[in-house]
């Protein structure tokens, strides 16, 4: 599954700079970060999926069982470089994970770019690989953000579709028997261009 998007997202990595990707300098909710972390028992196994360049890592390497999943070889590249003790997985898919391997999951920035006929296999997948009762925190970018007008918009990186949260993405967590612990909107000024963005986030626990 989505085999052309890994050639897509090594084309990104490999033709631009670090420093001209906005999303790895942009900010995240702290706040919301920090609830998840403290719900995650320490010393369990953590996904970090989409996980690219490893911007996360030092949230979680001390803290859990961390791999490091990704679409793009050329992103876990840096991100081995830069953290050479984190495992990483490059897959086009969680399904390559076994049932009941993770007690926390984020996937932070990465939905909005893969078709929402695929959210639902997606996040099945997810609810899959957590624990019981574990823990997925989710971010995209949401449809109140100025660049999604009627949902959808071209990515100046990919050149291709990328799709924002609403409400589908909401009755797919209910469907699949996640409680919504939290869910809201983040405001951010995006890196490099300083424009003003808005992610939903949605803080997730798998139901037994």
């Amino acid at each position: 599954m989505f085999l052309n998007k890994k050639k897509i997202w090594n084309r990104v990595f490999s033709e631009k700079k670090i420093e001209e990707l906005p999303w790895v300098f942009n900010t995240y909710p702290q706040d919301i970060f920090d609830i998840f972390i403290s719900n995650i028992k320490e010393g369990y196994s953590f996904l970090d999926y989409g996980g690219g360049t490893g911007k996360y890592v030092p949230l979680f390497q001390n803290k859990f069982d961390l791999t490091v999943a990704d679409i793009s070889e050329k992103a876990l590249e840096i991100c081995k470089n830069e953290y050479k003790e984190v495992k990483v997985v490059c897959t086009t898919s969680p399904s390559c994970f076994k049932n009941d391997s993770f007690g926390g999951i984020l996937c932070w920035g990465v939905l909005h770019h893969i078709e929402p006929k695929y959210w639902r296999r997606l996040i099945k997948d997810f609810k899959r690989i957590l624990k019981k009762e574990g823990f997925l925190l989710l971010g995209g970018f949401s449809i109140n953000d100025f660049e999604f007008q009627g949902k959808k918009r071209i990515s100046p990186f990919t050149k291709k579709e990328s799709f924002a949260f609403d409400c589908e993405m909401e009755e797919i967590l209910k469907e699949q028997n996640f409680d919504i612990l939290l869910s809201g909107e983040y405001h951010f000024i995006e890196a490099i261009t300083n424009n003003n963005r808005i992610f939903k986030y949605y803080l997730l626990q798998a139901k037994q």
